[in-house]
């Protein structure tokens, strides 16, 4: 067996083996979420050990949760709240996804994601959702690269000088009124992209949950599964970028109207 090739063995997986606790009194549950809170608050160099493991074999978790599926976004429903018309509206989206795709790409079981609005649960249950493929040295590069690009060229800076010294209202001082831009260092920290069905996604617009009643809620996150930006969609609108990657969306009003997660603010 290739770990590299195997959709099952995760950098997650590998702190999983060298952490259980064979005679532990906890739970296989209890004490997988407990070692998974552990990976949640790795940074990219702190996984870098665990993705040098890869090679050896998995701890098995139920397969629901070892899921993935490199050409979809997953789709979380984390609100399972008895209701007829919660029902409904969640069998329309899964008639969406199922005319779209062929299949269901929906993790659904209230034993394992009924969640409410804690939805990062789902980083304990599936931490492979946090892996990234880059070593450190090309991550830490591209945020460099993001924080600081290059200028255009020097002749180029040197000739927007003059013109700031020449003309003290030029574009740099509309520049600075704007702010810098984050959107690329935002990109840079982006490690993967989830669709979350919730209360709001299957409440109907007479349940008072206002102009968001019936929309999925986007979520670009980090590395420790910390929200970047995130967006409410239609569910049409949603479906139609869930097979897209995240680079090309990068002009999407999903992201540019996205809210800013309070740790990237």
């Amino acid at each position: 067996m290739r770990a590299r090739d195997d959709p099952v063995i995760s950098s997650a997986d590998m702190l999983l083996l060298e952490h259980w606790n064979h005679d532990s009194t906890l739970t296989d549950d209890e004490q997988r979420e407990n070692i998974f809170a552990d990976f949640v608050v790795l940074d990219v160099e702190g996984q870098q050990r665990y993705r040098q493991l890869k090679t050896q074999r998995d701890r098995v978790r139920r397969l629901t949760e070892r899921f993935t599926h490199s050409d979809f976004v997953s789709w979380l429903r984390t609100s399972y709240e008895p209701s007829p018309s919660a029902e409904a509206a969640f069998s329309a989206i899964a008639s969406v996804l199922q005319d779209k795709f062929g299949e269901n790409t929906i993790l659904d079981d209230p034993r394992l994601y009924d969640f409410g609005d804690d939805w990062q649960r789902i980083f304990l249950r599936a931490p492979q959702l946090l892996s990234v493929e880059q070593s450190v040295e090309e991550y830490n590069e591209a945020l460099e690269e993001a924080l600081h690009p290059e200028s255009e060229s020097e002749s180029e800076s040197d000739t927007s000088d003059a013109d700031a010294c020449a003309d003290p209202n030029a574009d740099g001082e509309s520049e600075s009124e704007s702010g810098p831009d984050y959107a690329p260092y935002h990109w840079a920290m982006v490690t993967g992209r989830i669709h979350i069905i919730d209360r709001i996604t299957l409440a109907s617009a007479s349940e008072c949950q206002g102009p968001d009643s019936g929309k999925l809620f986007i979520v670009w996150y980090d590395a420790c599964g910390r929200v970047v930006r995130s967006y409410r969609e239609t569910v049409n609108n949603a479906a139609d970028i869930t097979a897209v990657d995240n680079a090309i969306l990068d002009d999407n009003p999903c992201w540019l109207n996205g809210e800013i997660g309070e740790n990237y603010c």
